[in-house]
């Protein structure tokens, strides 16, 4: 995060107008990490997409988390609720409520959460070998979610808030 703001201070006319982190289970915690110091050297001018006085950008940044593992430790087992998507514009989550994995199963109250669990395009799916129903939600989004996104943002930048924009903790139930 830090380089990439760097490139961009050190580059005139060279603005980042967005950044969208995507994580995957546990790396959920590198997106979120890279979304908040992001956010954080931005400063409080907040809301992306902005320019300060000197002619700086202020990037917009985007959080989905892709069946993110939340826990941090026995002694951090709300971590992710508390924490992923906070600083973020606008953050998602897509989870699946049926698979072998610990703490990637609950929506995360800073996120717009689309639970795939029961989704119809899931008899389509065909699990790798090896592999449990963890990896739904990121075939899921692959395949779905990325489209949806588009015909949703039309264009402009989602932030919470927005007449258009679902609320932080609002779960969207996937047929």
């Amino acid at each position: 995060a830090k380089e990439l703001w760097d490139k961009q201070s050190n580059s005139k006319g060279v603005a980042i107008r967005s950044v969208h982190c995507v994580g995957i289970s546990v790396g959920a915690f590198a997106a979120n990490g890279m979304a908040t110091e992001i956010c954080r050297l931005r400063g409080s001018t907040g809301g992306g997409g902005g320019t300060s006085s000197d002619g700086n950008a202020y990037p917009y940044v985007r959080l989905t988390l892709l069946d993110p593992f939340t826990s941090r430790g026995l002694t951090g087992l709300s971590y992710g609720s508390d924490n992923f998507g906070k600083c973020a514009d606008y953050a998602v989550q897509y989870m699946n409520t049926d698979d072998p994995v610990p703490t990637t199963n609950e929506p995360l109250r800073h996120c717009v959460c689309y639970d795939v669990t029961s989704s119809s395009t899931r008899d389509e799916f065909v699990l790798p070998d090896g592999e449990s129903l963890h990896c739904w939600p990121v075939a899921y989004y692959a395949r779905q979610g990325i489209v949806e996104e588009s015909k949703n943002v039309n264009g402009n930048f989602l932030r919470f808030g927005d007449d258009d924009a679902l609320a932080k903790g609002d779960v969207v139930m996937v047929d």
